[in-house]
């Protein structure tokens, strides 16, 4: 299979030690220049991971594809302010023992509403901060997890969050 503009390799130490050929046009084209290949080479993967709990996520998925020995794959949710984007993430274990990180875009569609998700390290003082499902996308209000539009209140245009997973995306880990 060809590599993807999205696809990166990692070594047993989990440090990035190769990207596709369109990798940095890809992060060109979309404002993501400090993800350049020179700015990430032989960094840890974690330290592109907003927290622990997604971390912690990761490193689960990691240990299963090296553990198996075989492909693993996991679905989960990449949104931009407008649109909602699903995504799958393929984690395939290679002869050389590094393990290829590719990320495919699945299907996207129009959000009701369009709001734009910041996470809290650059919050406003006195904003409000939400916690966002590193998975699935969905925002924590109360006991429910809600599309992102439905825990905005009318008017607002952006939220706050930081990150975590879900019990139900836990659960399929």
């Amino acid at each position: 299979m060809a590599a993807g503009d999205n696809t990166y390799w990692l070594d047993q130490n989990d440090r990035i030690v190769g990207v596709a050929d369109g990798w940095d046009t890809f992060a060109a084209e979309n404002g993501g220049e400090a993800a350049a290949f020179r700015c990430i080479q032989d960094k840890s993967i974690r330290e592109f991971i907003a927290d622990d709990v997604t971390r912690m996520w990761f490193d689960v998925v990691l240990q299963l594809a090296r553990i198996r020995q075989t492909q693993i794959e996991r679905s989960y949710r990449c949104d931009s302010p407008g649109r909602k984007r699903m995504m799958n993430m393929r984690l395939c274990l290679e002869p050389s023992g590094l393990i290829r990180v590719d990320h495919i875009l699945i299907a996207t569609a129009q959000l009701p509403r369009s709001i734009a998700i910041n996470h809290a390290r650059h919050a406003e003082p006195g904003s409000v901060i939400h916690t966002r499902c590193s998975v699935c996308g969905r925002i924590q209000m109360g006991e429910s997890w809600v599309e992102p539009g439905a825990g905005a209140a009318p008017g607002q245009s952006t939220l706050s969050v930081v990150y975590s997973v879900c019990r139900e995306c836990s659960a399929r880990s």
